[in-house]
């Protein structure tokens, strides 16, 4: 074996090992629980009560207290990541609700916003 093919055969060994050596990663993470869309869609405004919300959607992330009336917040984080030796990218989004009761402790409003069913995995971290 000449001398360039010694040195090519040591560079495409050490290229096969670095990347079947776990230097290429996906991981996924999520925080919180999802939101049921149906249980969302069957409170009623001006109807159902703080106990009803905590039936149907479990215990808010976050009790936020108002001078007339409290919001209960449920917050849902989704994360992906992609590593490829040290060039990597992640993308996170975030499901947020906000159900917001007058003094009564009845519901007055209800917000959603839902970004996590969407979020992909992404393999080329340079641009969009």
């Amino acid at each position: 074996m000449n001398r360039h093919g010694k040195w090519i055969l040591i560079a495409t060994t050490s290229a096969v090992l670095a990347l079947n050596s776990g230097c290429i990663f996906f991981h996924g993470y999520t925080r919180g629980r999802p939101i049921d869309d149906a249980a969302f869609s069957e409170l009623i405004v001006a109807q159902d009560e703080e106990e009803d919300v905590e039936e149907k959607l479990g215990l808010p992330d976050a009790i936020i207290p108002l001078k007339v009336g409290t919001i209960f917040r449920y917050d849902y984080t989704k994360t992906n990541t992609f590593l490829l030796l040290i060039i990597g990218h992640t993308s996170r989004q975030d499901d947020k609700v906000y159900m917001i009761f007058n003094d009564e402790g009845v519901l007055a409003d209800k917000k959603a916003q839902s970004l996590t069913k969407d979020l992909g995995w992404r393999l080329w971290p340079f641009g969009r």
